[in-house]
């Protein structure tokens, strides 16, 4: 599957719902601020948080999946390798099939068609 050119991942398809990808409720927008390292500048990005309560899991476009705590972003064994390649953001879990424990991973700019389809361990 291909990604339509020239659109910025700053153009979020219409239907971005991402679903955390342990539990596969829907996340939350939110903001983070963060401090870039070397400035006295901060910058705020969204952010996706898991709905469901004492769930720590985040996915933004950048990183993918991963725990935010309040020392911080853990990455690890939640980074996900899927990424749309034209756009250079991670792919988010738009759906999951208990039944035939298939993920629907996506891309999440506007008109991107780049999905991944991914059989879970039940």
């Amino acid at each position: 599957m291909e990604c339509s050119e020239g659109e910025s991942p700053m153009l979020i398809t219409q239907d971005f719902r991402p679903l955390c990808n342990e539990h596969y409720t829907g996340m939350v927008e939110r903001s983070l601020v963060i401090h870039p390292v070397g400035t006295a500048s901060e910058a705020e990005i969204p952010v996706w948080g898991c709905a469901r309560q004492g769930c720590a899991r985040h996915y933004d476009f950048n990183f993918g999946y991963h725990d935010l705590t309040p020392s911080g972003s853990l990455h690890g064994k939640y980074d996900n390798s899927y990424t749309c390649d034209e756009h250079q953001v991670k792919l988010y879990v738009q759906s999951y099939n208990p039944q035939s424990n298939v993920e629907v991973w996506r891309c999440p700019t506007r008109d991107c068609t780049r999905s991944e389809r991914v059989c879970v361990a039940a």
